[in-house]
């Protein structure tokens, strides 16, 4: 009861009781609370392959439970015999029983909910492992146990650490930079932690040099070896996580000395003055982009009447920057109201932009990139093609399309692959393809455009507001978050998310979500975003709500209420 008590006063303090009835009543009309007939889902949990169930979080409480199975059984045997079990060890293992029990009744099955126990749990394991040798020493009075049961005590210890070791090496709303092994069960080479037979192999070599070191100094404790080296492949098991992940981290943290990650932050700015998450993030610039020319001599049909330049987009989402300007020297879309057709969606054909002068080569840290709106896939495309431009005109010599399906009527940044440009290429165009014509079967592009790469922090206004993804929102301590008081959640212009983007619940309007009106109050923009060291690393997106509106343009007056309740 302890631990639930002091969460109980840290969370509570503030508030009534008609505060909590308040609370419970807005989560009941969003979802169902989970009750104790679905306490196995937070076992599935436990034993799923990701961070809830990864392998440090497994070992301890697999450990725990299987050790409550053999306390039951000890306490009996040694009520039966008359045997004394001591007072400590009974009353460690009824309160981590109890803890269980009561984890049980609680209408949230997440598995770091198991960390309640991580004062009691730890020194029951303790007291079990050093007590119970001496007194099943003493139910047998030294003679042998039965072989079924050093059988079944040996054999749960070896299943139940070779379960715990194959949890994956994988921790919650972390970049694993540098991290040996990441996402998969641990390993030392050919040593893996979830095969059993290696841990059986080492409680049998731990019993064999039990019994041959019994022989000479305590031939009473001979027969029971195994007894005594089942405790002690605990413990190793116990060390050997404990050292595969410190060693792990240390190792990551060498691996990015000289660039990021989470440990290497922590080493070298603890307090997090420096800013190390923002300073490895860097955001191709839209508003910094240079367009691409035009070929001269070349001539490009007209947009007719699919596509048509400077619109056909949502009129609530225009492109991020100024049409004619950056990144939106040229733009077109599909969204058309026509004459003869119900919806703007309606309008189906195909079209290729004009060709534009290729740089002789791309200077680091830029990339050639489209912004794009609207619908890609499902019958919709978008195809770069590269030429060679001759006396002939221009002659294709590659065509690739671009292979990021999405459907939303706000724009983000489609980078064009440096690595796909054929060599001798000195023309590209963009080929459109809108296919469709149900709800929201529109497209929109701009003209390809040379894109820097700068730092998170320039990218973002510092004076504002900015959204920061609750898993990650520790790592950005230089990110102003939104201010919340009077009941307002003040607007933000930014927003640096983790996984799922702008689907997270605190997006989600049926959810709740704080931030659930930002995208339909404001423009949004998604460009491209990215660890510099780990360009791959896809848990990081950065959002823009371009917006015209002022967000403060309203009187606040307070009141007081005195309601009843306690």
């Amino acid at each position: 009861l302890a631990p639930g008590a002091i969460a109980s006063i840290a969370g509570f303090a503030d508030g009534s009781l008609r505060d909590f009835l308040g609370s419970q009543e807005v989560f009941l009309s969003i979802q169902d609370q989970e009750s104790w007939y679905t306490e196995y889902v937070r076992y599935g949990y436990l034993l799923a392959q990701n961070p809830m169930g990864s392998y440090a979080k497994r070992a301890a409480v697999l450990v725990a439970l299987v050790a409550l199975v053999w306390f039951v059984v000890l306490l009996a045997a040694a009520r039966a015999r008359r045997v004394v079990v001591p007072q400590r060890l009974v009353w460690a293992g009824a309160s981590t029983g109890l803890g269980f029990l009561l984890l049980w009744l609680t209408p949230s099955k997440w598995t770091h909910h198991f960390g309640s126990l991580a004062g009691i749990g730890p020194a029951f394991l303790a007291l079990f492992l050093v007590l119970a040798p001496p007194v099943v020493f003493q139910l047998t009075r030294g003679r042998r146990l039965p072989a079924a049961v050093v059988a079944a005590a040996a054999g749960s210890a070896v299943i139940t650490v070779a379960l715990a070791g194959h949890g994956p090496n994988q921790w919650p709303y972390a970049w694993m930079f540098g991290l040996p092994h990441a996402s998969v069960p641990p390993y030392v080479r050919i040593f893996r932690f979830d095969q059993p037979l290696w841990w059986l192999l080492a409680v049998l070599a731990m019993a064999a040099a039990l019994a041959l070191g019994f022989r000479r100094r305590a031939p009473h404790w001979r027969r029971h070896a195994v007894v005594v080296a089942v405790p002690l492949l605990i413990v190793g098991f116990f060390v050997a996580t404990l050292g595969y992940l410190l060693a792990g981290f240390g190792l990551a943290a060498v691996r990015t000395w000289d660039g990021y990650s989470l440990g290497t932050a922590n080493l070298r700015d603890p307090l997090g003055s420096g800013c190390p998450a923002s300073g490895a993030i860097e955001v191709l610039d839209e508003r910094r982009a240079a367009p691409l020319r035009a070929v001269p001599g070349l001539s490009s049909t007209a947009p007719g009447p699919v596509f048509a330049a400077g619109t056909g987009w949502l009129e609530g989402n225009p492109p991020p920057v100024a049409l004619g300007e950056a990144a939106a020297t040229d733009v077109w879309g599909s969204f058309i109201p026509r004459a003869g057709t119900d919806t703007a969606e309606q309008n189906v054909g195909s079209w290729a932009s004009p060709w534009y002068t290729l740089p002789a080569g791309l200077p680091v840290h830029r990339e050639l990139a489209i912004l794009v709106a609207g619908r890609l896939g499902g019958g919709n495309s978008l195809t770069v093609q590269y030429a060679t431009v001759g006396t002939g005109g221009a002659r294709v010599v590659a065509s690739h399309p671009i292979d990021q399906p999405a459907d939303a009527p706000w724009w983000r940044t489609a980078v064009l692959p440096d690595e796909l440009r054929p060599a001798g290429a000195d023309a590209v165009r963009i080929v459109a393809v809108d296919a469709t014509a149900d709800l929201g079967g529109w497209l929109a592009f701009t003209a390809p455009a040379v894109h820097p790469y700068v730092p998170l922090l320039r990218y973002l206004d510092n004076d504002v507001a900015i959204a920061t993804a609750w898993q990650i929102a520790f790592k950005f301590p230089c990110l102003r978050q939104p201010r919340q008081q009077d009941g307002i959640t003040e607007p933000v212009s930014s927003a640096v998310l983790w996984g799922d983007g702008l689907d997270d619940e605190t997006w989600q309007k049926q959810r709740g979500g704080i931030f659930a009106r930002i995208p339909i109050i404001r423009s949004v923009f998604q460009p491209v975003a990215r660890f510099r060291d780990f360009p791959a690393e896809p848990e990081i997106t950065v959002y823009r709500f371009p917006s015209e509106l002022v967000s403060d343009a309203y009187r606040l007056s307070r009141e007081r209420e005195t309601v009843l309740g306690w």
